[in-house]
C-alpha cells in the first residue's frame, strides 16, 4: 500500500546527504527550527532567505488507528490510515533558500455515510446522504507537494546586510474518495495554492512585505449503483443545517446518474506582513485578504450550473518571540474568519433553430449565508536549549471556532448559531543520552460548546399548497451533541531517536497514544469515547 511512498522517500534520502558530526546532527530538530522563526513558514516565499541554520530535513512514515465513537457525523468510528512525509528547508547559496514538502496519505474508514463530499467544512451546500442504513467503507488517498524558492535580489546599500527578497510557492493537492456501498459516490479532488511575494529590510530590526495569492480547487463527483436499482435512493441538497430539500438518485439534478459534477472555487488575494527586532524581542504580523467565487455543474450550453457562490476570507495573526540564552518564549496570535453566500440558478431548458436544448438562466436564490470564525491564542516555552534541542517544551493554547449560518427556502428559514471552545495543555522532555535522544509528551485538553442546534421560522404564513423543507435530524443531532458536549482528552507519546555519523542521519520511532471521552453518552451520538494510536518510524538529515 505505501510501495510509492517508499520509493520517494528513499530517493530524497539519497539526494540529501549533508555531513554533520554527531553531536550537532543528535541535537538537530526540525521542528524546532521551524518555529523559530514565522517568516520561515509564512505563505510569503521571500521569507525563507532568513534561514539562519544548515540545511535541514525530516522524512516520517507513520500508522495511526482510531476506533470509538465520539466522532463528528461524517467521520468514522473506526478507520485506519498511512501516511509518508518528508519536507526540508535548503540553503543552496549564500542569497537562495528552497522548501519542499511532500505527503501521502492512504485512509480507510468503515461505518461511514453522511457527506459525498472529501469534507463538509466551508462548503457552500452539501449532498448529505437521506439515510441511516447506508453506511459503509470509505477510502481516500491524498498527494499533497509543495515547493518554495526565495531568493535576495539586491542589497539595498553598499555594506548594509539589508535586501529585498522575492519568492515563489506552489501548494499542490490531489484527493480521490470513494464510498463501496449504495448509494456509491466517487470524488477527486484538485487543490493548486500560488504565491508570488517580495520582503524588504527597510531599516535596522524591521522588515516589509507582501504577497498575491491564487488559489483553485475542483472536487468532482459522480454518483452510481453497483447492485439492483430497485430501490429507491434519495439526498439531501442540504442549504444549512440539514435543511434544503430531497432529490432522488436517476433523477438528474445534483446527483444526476453518471455524470460527473465538479464544485469550483476561485480564490484571490493578498496579504501584508511586517516584522521588528530589537535585541532579543522579535514581533511579527500578518493582515491577508482573499475574495472567493465558485459554482456548481458544468459550464456550457448543454449543461447545467445549479449554483454560485462568494464569500470573503479575513485573517490575521501576530506572534511575540523572546530568546534568552537558552530560551525561547513565544506567543501567537490568531484570527480567521470566512463570510460565505450561496445562490441556488433558476433555469429552463429551451431549443434553437437547429433543434438543439441549451439552457436560459433567470435571477437566482438566495439558499444560504454562511459565517464561519475562528481564533486561538498560544503560549510557548522552549527551555534548556543546547543546539536546536530544547530540554523541555511546554505549550498552552485556547482556541474558539463558531459559525453562524441561515439556509432559505421562502417562506422557510433555519438559523444556526453554534460556538466551541478548547484548552489544550502539552509539556515535553527530551533527554539527551550519550548515544540518542529520548523524548517525552503528554497532552490534555478539554473542549466544550454552546448554541442551538437549529431555529425554523418562516417570513410569511405558509399556504397549503407548501410543504416544509426537507431535513435530516439524525445528522443534526449528532453534529449538535458532538460539538457542544464537554470532552475531555489526555495522551502522550515516547520517541527515541539516534544518529548513524556515516550516513549523516537521525533515525527516530515513535509511539503515541490519545483518549477522548465525554461525560455521557448522547442519543444520536455512536459512542462516548474515542481512542487513537499511532506509530511512526523517520528521520532527519
Amino acid at each position: 500500500m505505501l510501495s510509492p511512498q517508499l520509493i520517494i522517500i528513499t530517493a530524497v534520502l539519497a539526494v540529501a546527504s549533508p555531513c554533520y558530526g554527531q553531536d550537532s546532527l543528535l541535537l538537530r530538530n526540525y521542528q524546532f527550527v521551524k518555529r523559530t522563526d514565522a517568516w520561515l513558514t509564512s505563505q510569503n516565499a521571500a521569507g525563507l532567505t532568513r534561514l539562519q541554520r544548515p540545511s535541514t530535513a525530516e522524512a516520517e512514515l507513520s500508522l495511526t488507528k482510531s476506533r470509538g465513537g465520539l466522532v463528528d457525523w461524517y467521520q468514522s468510528p473506526n478507520a485506519l490510515q498511512a501516511t509518508a512525509r518528508v519536507e526540508s528547508f535548503t540553503r543552496v547559496s549564500e542569497r537562495t533558500v528552497l522548501f519542499g514538502a511532500m505527503t501521502c496519505n492512504s485512509f480507510s474508514g468503515h461505518d461511514m455515510a453522511a457527506t459525498a463530499f472529501i469534507s463538509p467544512h466551508a462548503k457552500p451546500f452539501d449532498l448529505v446522504e437521506d439515510s441511516l442504513t447506508g453506511a459503509g467503507t470509505k477510502h481516500r488517498d491524498t498527494y499533497r507537494l509543495s515547493g518554495a524558492v526565495g531568493v535576495d535580489a539586491c542589497t539595498l546599500g553598499r555594506h548594509t546586510g539589508r535586501y529585498v527578497a522575492a519568492g515563489i510557492r506552489l501548494d499542490y493537492t490531489a484527493a480521490n474518495n470513494a464510498k463501496y456501498k449504495d448509494l456509491r459516490h466517487k470524488g477527486k479532488l484538485m487543490d493548486m495554492t500560488f504565491t508570488a511575494g517580495i520582503r524588504a529590510d527597510v531599516a535596522r530590526g524591521l522588515s516589509l512585505g507582501a504577497h498575491y495569492l491564487y488559489r483553485r480547487t475542483a472536487e468532482s463527483l459522480t454518483f452510481s449503483l453497483y447492485g439492483r436499482e430497485d430501490k429507491v435512493y434519495k439526498t439531501l441538497i442540504d442549504y444549512g443545517a440539514f435543511m434544503g430539500r430531497v432529490e432522488q438518485w436517476g433523477s438528474g439534478g445534483y446527483t444526476d446518474k453518471g455524470r460527473e459534477q465538479p464544485l469550483v472555487d476561485n480564490y484571490n488575494g493578498a496579504a501584508l506582513q511586517l516584522s521588528l527586532e530589537s535585541g532579543p524581542l522579535a514581533v511579527y504580523s500578518s493582515l491577508a485578504y482573499a475574495r472567493r467565487k465558485g459554482y456548481y455543474g458544468r459550464k456550457s450550453p448543454a449543461t447545467i450550473v445549479y449554483t454560485r457562490h462568494h464569500a470573503h476570507l479575513l485573517g490575521c495573526e501576530a506572534r511575540v518571540a523572546y530568546t534568552l540564552r537558552q530560551a525561547l518564549l513565544t506567543a501567537h496570535v490568531a484570527l480567521n474568519s470566512e463570510n460565505l453566500e450561496n445562490l441556488a440558478n433558476n433555469y429552463r431548458e429551451r431549443t434553437n433553430s437547429s433543434g438543439a436544448y441549451y439552457y436560459e438562466y433567470y435571477h437566482p436564490v438566495k439558499t444560504a449565508n454562511k459565517l464561519w470564525q475562528k481564533s486561538s491564542i498560544a503560549l510557548t516555552a522552549d527551555v534548556g536549549i543546547r543546539g536546536e534541542c530544547p530540554t523541555y517544551t511546554f505549550t498552552a493554547c485556547l482556541s474558539r471556532r463558531s459559525r453562524q449560518l441561515t439556509a432559505y427556502l421562502y417562506p422557510y428559514y433555519r438559523q444556526q448559531h453554534l460556538h466551541t471552545t478548547q484548552t489544550t495543555l502539552m509539556a515535553t522532555r527530551n533527554c539527551i543520552a550519550q548515544r540518542g535522544v529520548w523524548t517525552f509528551t503528554i497532552n490534555a485538553s478539554y473542549q466544550k460548546g454552546g448554541g442551538a442546534p437549529a431555529t425554523d421560522r418562516t417570513f410569511v404564513q405558509p399556504s397549503d399548497k407548501q410543504s416544509a423543507p426537507a431535513t435530516m435530524d439524525a445528522w443534526l443531532w449528532r453534529e449538535y451533541q458532538h460539538t457542544v458536549a464537554p470532552q475531555y482528552s489526555a495522551g502522550g507519546s515516547i520517541a527515541y531517536a539516534f544518529a548513524l555519523t556515516h550516513h549523516s542521519l537521525k533515525p527516530h520511532i515513535r509511539l503515541a497514544a490519545t483518549h477522548r471521552k465525554a461525560n455521557h453518552t448522547y442519543e444520536y451520538s455512536c459512542g462516548k469515547d474515542c481512542t487513537t494510536l499511532e506509530l511512526a518510524l523517520g528521520c532527519s538529515f
